[in-house]
């Protein structure tokens, strides 16, 4: 469904208007060769990102509820069901440093990019490592990427 929230690409003269953040991020993964190479690869990396899209959700009430009743349930629920059942998940479908094996892809920055803003929103304290130590070190391999000249 489109929410048409719409965000723009310009090439040349050309102006593209897309209504969807993730096919923006898909097109982009296809572009920079950080999609995989099979379609079974393709497939993980999409289940990947719609398990950290579904996660976000339950993160965004954390901060986002109406009341701060709300919000202090919406931050248990995160932390003592949400969170790990999804690292416990995706601690099954890592198959190496990164979610692909040896091959960087977009499933890992959206991990990364959960896990940075779950520990932004006032989940430092929180230990990945406990329910996913793949996940953990896949962070901390995404960093190293990240802070490459």
């Amino acid at each position: 469904m489109v929410n048409f929230q719409l965000s723009k690409s310009k090439k040349g003269d050309k102006e593209t208007i897309v209504p969807q953040s993730r096919a923006i991020e898909r097109y982009l993964a296809r572009k920079f060769k950080l999609y995989g190479k099979s379609s079974m690869d393709k497939l993980l990396v999409d289940a990947v990102v719609e398990g950290v899209v579904d996660t976000r959700l339950q993160l965004s009430k954390t901060v986002y509820s109406a009341t701060d009743e709300e919000k202090a349930a919406a931050s248990k629920t995160f932390v003592e069901q949400t969170y790990p059942k999804f690292l416990s998940g995706f601690e099954k479908l890592i198959k190496g440093p990164f979610v692909l094996g040896t091959e960087f892809s977009y499933a890992d920055l959206a991990v990364h990019d959960l896990v940075v803003n779950a520990k932004d929103r006032g989940f430092a304290s929180f230990d990945v490592s406990k329910y996913s130590p793949k996940t953990a070190a896949l962070v901390d391999s995404v960093e190293v990427i990240l802070t490459l000249e």
